[in-house]
């Protein structure tokens, strides 16, 4: 997002920056234990200064998160497409949420092998995010979101495209 306002900076300036305000207590690290894919919040100090600065209300970081989750999958391009996909409402009901199927749906517009989706589906059970019932049909693994996932792709949404 800072690309699209400032096109000329660089990450290394968004990271002085960040810890600038992180030890002003304006901003707090929602993932301390990550070395890559920090989450930053405002606190309600820094929610302050920016509702005085520029006239803007910020709303504090949504509560019962999982925040490493988060960043794992906000920062992998696949990991957000599969979540996606699984949280889908399809226009075909009884269009099942198999490995094969889920990679089907996004073959259109990103080309995956179906060993990467499998990779990554088994990366998210792990995080949590997706879990899977045996299906009717040739027990094939039918995925689903947790309601940890739920809340994840929730914050994900705005992002999508």
């Amino acid at each position: 997002m800072a690309k699209r306002v400032a096109p000329q900076t660089q990450l290394r300036d968004l990271w002085l920056h960040l810890r600038q305000l992180e030890s002003r207590g304006l901003v707090v690290r929602l993932s301390p234990n990550l070395t890559t894919g920090k989450v930053y919040a405002l606190t309600d100090l820094g929610r302050e200064v920016i509702k005085q600065a520029f006239g803007v209300e910020t709303p504090p970081a949504p509560a019962r998160i999982h925040w490493r989750s988060y960043s794992l999958v906000a920062r992998a391009k696949v990991r957000r497409l599969v979540l996606w996909e699984i949280g889908r409402a399809h226009v075909l009901v009884d269009q099942l949420k198999t490995a094969s199927r889920i990679r089907k749906n996004l073959l259109d517009t990103h080309p995956l092998g179906l060993n990467a989706v499998l990779r990554v589906m088994k990366e998210l059970q792990s995080l949590n995010l997706i879990a899977f019932q045996i299906g009717s049909f040739r027990n094939e693994k039918v995925y689903h979101l947790t309601r940890r996932g739920k809340r994840i792709l929730s914050l994900l949404l705005p992002f999508a495209g």
